[in-house]
């Protein structure tokens, strides 16, 4: 997936927005109370 994401975000974004990798989760990301992703949680998963 990521190497069909990153062309088509390079003819879209400036050069600094192009993400560098992109990852998909089975799993819908870790959310508190009211409703927002927790950013924490997601980079201690990643590794």
């Amino acid at each position: 997936m990521g190497s069909l994401a990153n062309p088509r975000c390079a003819e879209r974004l400036s050069d600094y927005k192009v993400p560098e990798t992109v990852s998909l989760r089975m799993t819908p990301p870790p959310r508190n109370a009211n409703g927002k992703v927790l950013k924490a949680a997601l980079r201690e998963s990643k590794t």
